[in-house]
């Protein structure tokens, strides 16, 4: 029901743990082989120490929370089970008062039934707005209250305008009724124009359509609760439903901070020091498989394995980062510390980046004698340097997240590592090049393509590291956090993206907006005019459902819509048969239903914050469910009835919105990915064309926008298995996922050479225009690279006509796969046209001997180059074998 940037993922928790403390325990290279799990393990042991050794009331209450969450075992669990426990437990809290007598005396629960802090609108704002940290909480109840207060604007206005509501006569014939059926439609269809976050527009229209069907009621304003004119009754509905809005806030926030804060820059910082560890095993993994004498393919397996893992740990990294500014507001520390994450995050992104050229070295290596011979001499030298380096971004990384203001003993203790690591980076170059020498190579060669890549990228590593760590001990690195301005810019952008142009005339947008206004309107006025007695005349739960299921998903509306079905009737039947057998007023009776409640709130919430498949329906069995458990106590006899028109209003709601997403939908979720899949290639090819082109003598770089393109594809392709393929042939969804795959591929490439031809190395992997180097202009213009772009580009168009394998709905082969074209060996003929351009450049180039790194050694980027062009063909020829294997 809502979006969050940490929905399918989320950090992994490891209290206590700094990397600082686990490389003083765990040398970095005698535990190459340990692999994660060894890194684990000593991470909950150390966890017990420092446990042991600090007494605080926190520090008891963590450790008691992992051993009975079983921390130990899975982190993962034990951090969602102890936040549900938690939610399950405050609200459960809140029902007290009702079912037990508590604070009668003092008027405490008639406060409570009165005000209605305790009621199903309390319980919606409660589920909407919990989320794993509490910057993501933070966030929500903002979004929630702005839209609860937005949605209770208008009805000032209409009864300002019509102070004495509508008549008792017919409706249609009342100015009243007429005005206020077109102004509350347009409210709902601008709330949904807007760029305002889904959880705001739910709000908003959930709180909007009760007080707009109060006014378009025949008789509302004589019946006590509605004042007329421009005023403000203090025991009316509007000024009620914005208190179960405030408690039901107030209770997500209490289970996020209470016994101890759930902070998004505390996961931040573990996922931090996590990829920092798994950078270090990566990089002993491949120099263990690299300077070997012969393949090793455990070893290789071993450094994809961390790769993934990598890859996983910066996606949450990224989106605590994203809500981490909600639990700072600016302040100085906090902000700071936001800041230095903010650049460490950058930081590792581009790690990540380079790494990927060492794994493309290590598959492409034959392990000759030549290969043996060179990094035989290199090892030394380059194992040194990557500890350094890795030694160095462990510190930064402790720095940046205890967020303080670097102390001249630290600036200094960095700025001597960088010194240090500078001179290692000088040694191994040397060595590189002695070594090379020694061997009797050329300046270039085909041989030593792998080897210059290998130690290039550990060469850049370093300097990685040496940049931040330069960046930490700048004295202005954190003028963003002394801006006494920040906050207010933060609202004035936020203010000014509610009305972006570019946001309000996306097209997506625009179907969005009008398919949902479509549903809540019609649901709204079917509520209004009722049918028969199926339907009763004047109830708002109808609209109010629709706008409680409003979200962004773009996937198959069938399954979310059955989804949403799923959710609510489970919800209500549980929560209706929990209170028929537990609902009465003796005290074991209502002992029972407080227990029920916890224990429902628990497991279902545990499920959304646990689970990405069933998130979603359980979030709604949350919700639904828990609003029956909270009803005063009843020893009549159970009444199903009451229950079966909720049950009608939700079914017809969703019906109205399925046939509604039918009518307005942009396609079939596989016709989506598809095209999709094509906008991102087409967006490679152009920029693979630019970077290659030798009248552009500008670099720029695409990694952000494409690397967001290529994601959504693979959403819709995952949405795509599960529509209805009637008289289709089944999904291509093997093909779909080395699409996927080959494309993520080719962008890494293409993003290191982008790295290594542009003439300011700092401006990787930013959305900027660079100089391209002046050595790779003249490659560039030489025949041979004229013939290498050409293949690339063929290969590049080639993969764009087997895309359309994702459409080919019959049993047939796919007919361009039967072409010249389509069974041409690109790549063969790419490794040829290498070697031949290699020739030419060390007949034609007068090398100057270099003095620096090897970042700066032009034979070592101009085989980063070539290792990345021929990476792109190799890729894109294992998504035209698994075309053929699917086609």
């Amino acid at each position: 029901p809502k979006e969050s940037p940490q929905q399918k993922g989320d950090a992994e928790n490891q209290w206590a743990v700094t990397s600082q403390a686990a490389s003083e325990e765990t040398p970095l290279l005698p535990d190459a082989t340990s692999g994660l799990s060894s890194a684990s393990h000593h991470f909950k042991r150390l966890a017990s120490n420092v446990y042991g050794a600090v007494s605080s009331p926190e520090t008891t209450m963590r450790l008691a929370s992992d051993r009975i969450f079983q921390r130990q075992r899975n982190s993962r669990f034990a951090e969602h089970a102890e936040l549900a426990f938690r939610c399950g437990f405050y609200v459960a809290l809140l029902t007290l008062p009702g079912r037990f007598g508590i604070g009668e005396n003092i008027g405490l629960n008639h406060f409570i039934q009165e005000s209605r802090v305790r009621s199903s609108a309390a319980i919606v704002q409660f589920v909407y707005t919990i989320y794993k940290t509490q910057g993501d909480t933070v966030s929500f109840i903002w979004a929630g209250l702005a839209g609860n207060s937005l949605g209770s604007v208008l009805p000032f206005f209409l009864w300002f305008l019509f102070p004495d509501g509508v008549g008792t006569k017919d409706p249609f014939e009342d100015p009243a009724f007429v005005a206020g059926g077109f102004i509350g439609s347009i409210f709902v269809i601008l709330v949904l124009w807007l760029n305002l976050g889904v959880l705001a527009k739910i709000f908003a229209l959930s709180t909007f359509v009760w007080h707009w069907m109060a006014f378009l009621k025949p008789g509302a304003a004589g019946i006590g609760v509605y004042k007329g004119g421009f005023s403000l009754a203090w025991d009316g509905p509007m000024v009620q439903m914005m208190i179960p809005a405030f408690s039901g806030s107030a209770i997500s926030l209490a289970c996020t901070s209470i016994p101890y804060g759930v902070l998004a820059t505390d996961k931040a910082c573990m996922s931090a020091r996590k990829i920092i560890v798994i950078t270090g095993r990566t990089w002993i993994a491949c120099m263990h498989f690299f300077c070997a004498s012969k393949s090793n393919s455990f070893d290789l397996a071993r450094v994809e394995n961390y790769m993934s893992d990598m890859n996983e740990e910066m996606t949450r990294l990224k989106g605590h980062i994203d809500t981490a500014w909600w639990e700072c507001f600016g302040l100085t520390k906090r902000h700071r510390r936001l800041h230095m994450l903010q650049r460490l995050n950058s930081v590792i992104y581009e790690t990540c980046e380079r790494l990927t050229s060492i794994v493309m070295a290590c598959e492409l290596e034959d392990f000759k004698a030549s290969h043996e011979s060179v990094m035989s001499r290199v090892k030394p030298s380059l194992e040194h340097a990557v500890t350094q380096a890795h030694q160095l971004l462990t510190r930064c990384t402790e720095v940046a997240c205890e967020g303080d203001a670097l102390s001249s003993d630290t600036k200094e203790d960095v700025a001597r590592d960088c010194r240090d690591l500078r001179s290692s980076l000088d040694q191994l170059a040397k060595d590189f090049r002695s070594a090379k020498a020694g061997v009797g190579f050329r300046e270039m060669s085909q041989e030593l393509l792998s080897e210059h890549a290998f130690c290039f990228a550990a060469s850049n590593y370093a300097n990685i590291a040496i940049k931040y760590g330069e960046f930490l001990c700048d004295p202005e690195f954190d003028d963003p956090a002394r801006d006494p301005h920040r906050f207010v810019k933060a609202i004035t952008h936020g203010t000014y993206e509610i009305f972006s142009p570019e946001a309000l005339l996306d097209k997506s947008h625009l179907n969005w907006t009008t398919k949902n206004s479509a549903s809540v309107l019609a649901c709204f006025w079917i509520g209004c005019f009722g049918y028969s007695r199926l339907i009763l005349k004047y109830e708002a739960d109808i609209a109010c459902t629709a706008a409680i299921l409003l979200s962004k998903f773009s996937g198959s509306a069938m399954k979310k819509n059955l989804s949403r079905l799923q959710g609510v009737v489970l919800g209500l039947v549980t929560g209706a048969l929990g209170f028929a057998l537990l609902g009465r007023c003796e005290f074991i009776f209502q002992l029972g239903l407080t227990l029920f409640l916890w224990a429902w709130l628990s497991s279902t919430l545990f499920f959304y914050f646990d689970s990405p498949t069933y998130g979603g329906i359980t979030c709604l069995m949350a919700l639904f469910g828990a609003q029956q458990f909270i009803k005063p106590c009843s020893d009549e006899v159970a009444d199903p009835s009451k229950g079966f028109y909720m049950v009608i209003n939700v079914v017809v709601s969703i019906l109205v919105m399925t046939i509604v997403d039918s009518i307005f939908s942009m396609g079939r979720p596989s016709s989506m990915a598809h095209q999709a899949m094509v906008d991102a290639w087409e967006n490679l090819l152009q920029a693979v064309s630019g970077v290659m082109d030798p009248l552009h003598e500008e670099v720029a770089h695409h990694g952000k926008h494409i690397r967001s393109a290529i994601a959504t594809a693979e959403y819709l392709g995952t949405e795509a298995s599960d529509e209805p393929r009637y008289w289709r042939t089944p999904w291509k969804t093997e093909t779909m996922t080395a699409a996927v795959e080959c494309a993520r591929n080719v962008r890494v490439h293409l993003t290191n050479l982008e790295f290594s031809v542009s003439m300011h190395s700092s401006a990787a992997g930013k959305e900027v225009e660079v100089d391209r180097d002046p050595l790779f202009q003249k490659v560039m213009m030489m025949p041979g690279f004229m013939e290498l772009r050409r293949l690339n580009l063929q290969a590049l168009k080639r993969t764009r006509k087997l895309l359309d394998i994702m459409i080919h709905d019959v049993d047939s082969q796919f007919p361009y796969l039967e072409t010249a074209d389509g069974q041409e060996n690109i790549f063969s003929e790419t490794e040829v046209a290498v070697a031949s351009l290699i020739e030419t450049i060390n007949e034609e180039f007068d090398w100057e001997q270099n003095q620096g790194d090897l970042t700066h050694d032009p034979a070592a980027r101009v085989s980063i180059v070539f290792m990345s062009i021929l990476g792109m063909t190799l890729s894109m020829r294992g998504f035209v074998q698994a075309c053929i294997r699917g086609g």
